[in-house]
């Protein structure tokens, strides 16, 4: 229902019903007069009209709903928005008018996607060094301190981001190539203007360094993964059921299992020398006590004696 006869109330009342459409108010250039502007859902399935519009408003149709058309390698394809991005796999068209023969599609690589990926990939790699050197820095009471499997861990994190790729192109072969160099510290750093480079020159080298140019990566077997892919099952198999981590997980927990075993054991024991310690102490006393009475009494007897008197 309207509260409001006027085009704001109309437009409230349109859009407060949740139909699906909606509808705003436009002016046209005339101080004071405006008209209602209704729009829907794109596709030739969200087509609307209205049938009783209020007897003072007339609405006309200036374009009908329907579906996006084209055809594709000599396939028809028919959807209902503008942007499509389920005809050409990792590709998406925008539509932006009609033609009357063929149009020629031009397909450009996501340049700052790749490189924010990869300084993200980077970041990440840093944090796990940092991480791994806080835990084996005996200095500050690392907990992981003298930990050879963990320092080894650590090392082929690092040699995976500065060999060459299992994957290399003929340009590039390593990070370095494409300004991923190594700091005094130990991490990693990304030189951006020749990262940009990189990209622009060489991308599709690029995704194979990485990934062996699939998406379709298998962590199953013995294969060429590219960095990422090889860096991925490295640790994946540093955490399966067979790990060492996974292992010494167990034997770990075993370990305190026993210790909570052995301490509940000597609990007990202590529990008991106590007990009998007490009870010997308060036997002792008890003596003590018994001496200490045995004591007054010979003294009194002795003090009492008729020789021992003095006038």
């Amino acid at each position: 229902s309207v509260s409001s006869a006027t085009p704001a109330g109309v437009v409230a009342a349109i859009n407060e019903a949740n139909l699906g459409i909606t509808a705003e108010t436009l002016q046209t250039g005339t101080s004071g007069n405006y008209v209602i502007q209704i729009i829907g859902q794109t596709g030739a399935e969200n087509t609307f009209s209205i049938t009783s519009p209020p007897s003072d408003l007339s609405f006309s149709s200036t374009q009908s709903a329907a579906d996006a058309s084209l055809t594709v390698d000599g396939i028809s394809f028919s959807r209902a928005s503008n942007t499509i991005s389920d005809v050409i796999t990792g590709a998406t068209i925008a539509l932006h008018a009609t033609t009357s023969g063929a149009a020629s599609v031009g397909i450009s690589n996501d340049t700052t996607a790749t490189k924010d990926k990869i300084k993200d990939f980077v970041d990440a790699a840093n944090k796990t060094i940092n991480a791994f050197g806080d835990m084996l820095d005996r200095s500050e009471g690392g907990e992981l301190a003298g930990n050879i499997i963990v320092r080894q861990i650590s090392r082929e994190i690092q040699n995976f981001i500065t060999n060459t790729s299992s994957t290399p192109g003929s340009t590039i072969t390593r990070l370095s190539d494409i300004g991923v160099s190594v700091t005094r510290q130990g991490t990693f750093s990304v030189d951006e203007t020749k990262l940009d480079s990189a990209i622009a020159a060489n991308h599709s080298e690029l995704v194979t360094l990485f990934s062996a140019n699939t998406d379709e990566q298998t962590e199953v077997g013995v294969a060429n993964r590219g960095i990422a892919g090889d860096m991925a099952k490295y640790l994946k198999d540093l955490t399966n059921s067979s790990s060492y981590f996974s292992n010494r997980t167990a034997a770990i927990d075993l370990d305190v299992v026993k210790y909570d075993e052995a301490l509940t054991s000597l609990e007990t024991k202590m529990q008991s020398l106590q007990d009998r310690y007490t009870k010997q102490f308060t036997t002792m006393q008890r003596v003590v006590n018994e001496m200490n009475t045995l004591q007054d009494s010979l003294k009194s007897s002795f003090d009492n004696l008729p020789y021992n008197n003095r006038d």
